[in-house]
C-alpha cells in the first residue's frame, strides 16, 4: 500500500492511500511442471505451466493452450491434466505448453508397471 500525504502552505492537509498495480515486463520463458514424468497407461497427471519475464518475475497460471505431440502416447485437457495412452515408450517434448509465441514441453516415459515371466520348458531330444 502506497500512503500520499500533502500539506499546502496555510497548513492543511490530505492523503490517499492506494495499492498500485505493478505489471510484469513481457514473458521471455515458460515451463511445464513437472518437467519429467514417470507414467503407466490409464494414469493421469496434472500438468502446469509458469512464465517468467527479464526482470524474473514469475507470473503463476499464465493462460496457455495444452497439447500432446504425439497422440497415441495419451491426451491433454484444457486444465492440463494428461492421461497416457497404451503405447510405452519415451516421449520427449510431449507435453506442450503454448502461449502467444512462448512454448514449454514436458518428457513423458509410459510404461507397464510389472512384467511376464513364461514358463521354459527343456527337453533333451534324441
Amino acid at each position: 500500500m502506497v500512503r500520499l500525504a500533502v500539506r499546502d502552505g496555510r497548513g492543511l492537509t490530505d492523503a490517499a492511500v492506494d495499492g498500485p498495480l505493478l505489471l510484469p515486463a513481457t514473458p521471455t520463458t515458460l515451463e511445464v511442471d513437472p518437467p519429467v514424468v514417470k507414467t503407466w497407461p490409464g494414469l493421469t497427471t496434472q500438468f502446469t505451466a509458469a512464465a517468467w519475464d527479464d526482470y524474473g518475475n514469475e507470473m503463476h497460471n499464465p493462460p496457455v493452450t495444452w497439447s500432446v505431440a504425439d497422440p497415441q502416447a495419451g491426451t491433454i485437457d484444457a486444465e492440463g491434466l494428461f492421461t497416457a495412452g497404451t503405447a510405452a515408450g519415451l516421449y520427449n517434448e510431449l507435453v506442450v505448453a503454448t502461449w502467444g509465441q512462448l512454448s514449454g514441453s514436458a518428457q513423458v516415459l509410459i510404461y507397464y508397471p510389472y512384467s511376464y515371466y513364461l514358463p521354459v520348458i527343456v527337453k533333451n531330444y534324441p
